[in-house]
């Protein structure tokens, strides 16, 4: 799902006796949640792709994911073209897999070269984001397993050792994402 942002930017220039003019510039901003993640799909056949997954916090699309975001992309450019709006330029993403799939296959759809990848966007020193791939027993759930939900406390042993690691080390670098994604991403 995507919602239309309505979005007015005011861009100021100074004439030449120093007085500030204002003129007020429109665009949309369309937000949207990435499609279906894989883990939640084993999730559903009973099995835990967390415990296999080298990246647990960092789930894949599934192929239906994958024709969300074409989905999404096509819905999007239908939407500006009836509200008249130009067309879209800019794709920006979470630089984690599941949204950046969503969003290299709305940006196909769209016409638009490449996602930016924007880092202030990823999901992360929220308890409930670390509890529902970092510790024991974790399946994806948001918050954890009902056995590991806060307050209960984990010990450091006990938790994925990239739950106790520099957040950065949680973010792949622009060059993974393009050559995992098959499109041209700018940091």
């Amino acid at each position: 799902a995507a919602a239309l942002v309505p979005v007015t930017r005011t861009r100021g220039t100074c004439s030449p006796r120093g007085v500030r003019v204002t003129r007020s510039m429109e665009m949309a901003v369309f937000v949207s949640r990435h499609g279906e993640r894989e883990d939640y799909q084993w999730k559903k056949r009973g099995e835990n792709w967390i415990q296999q997954a080298e990246r647990p916090w960092d789930t894949p699309l599934t192929d239906a994911g994958h024709r969300q975001g074409a989905a999404l992309g096509r819905a999007i450019k239908r939407q500006v073209e009836e509200l008249g709006l130009p067309p879209v330029t800019r794709v920006v993403s979470s630089p984690l897999i599941r949204c950046v799939q969503t969003a290299a296959e709305a940006a196909r759809e769209l016409g638009v070269h490449g996602v930016g990848i924007e880092r202030g966007l990823f999901e992360t020193m929220g308890e409930d984001w670390y509890r529902s791939w970092a510790v024991p027993g974790a399946d994806g759930t948001w918050g954890g397993p009902l056995s590991c939900r806060a307050p209960t406390h984990v010990s450091d042993p006990d938790l994925h050792t990239h739950a106790i690691a520099h957040v950065s080390e949680c973010q792949r670098s622009a060059g993974e994402l393009a050559a995992l994604t098959d499109i041209a991403s700018k940091e």
